[in-house]
């Protein structure tokens, strides 16, 4: 099964991360738990260096730095009926 992870929750990738390294913690082949998850080979070592390494609990999501959003959600939704719901021809300009 392969699908795309990045359009998970931030939650719900903190889970597999956990989910798949405790399979092969578990004793479970890697081969197994990455062709179950769809996940490449790298990644599913890298989890592990990393659980091995500092400890499970540091597959945890970080605080993602940066600007927030300029709109809310709310905004963003309006935004986006303004585009999907115009015809492209009243934007044109005219010379």
């Amino acid at each position: 099964m392969k699908y795309e992870a990045r359009k998970l929750s931030t939650e719900e990738q903190h889970f597999l991360r956990r989910l798949a390294v405790q399979r092969v913690l578990d004793g479970e082949p890697a081969s197994e738990v990455t062709h179950s998850y769809g996940l490449g080979d790298r990644t599913l070592y890298r989890w592990l260096r990393i659980a091995r390494e500092s400890g499970i609990d540091m597959l945890a999501p970080k605080v993602r730095s940066g600007r927030g959003r300029a709109l809310s959600d709310i905004e963003a939704e309006e935004v986006k009926r303004w585009i999907l719901g115009g015809d492209p021809r009243q934007y044109r300009r005219t010379v």
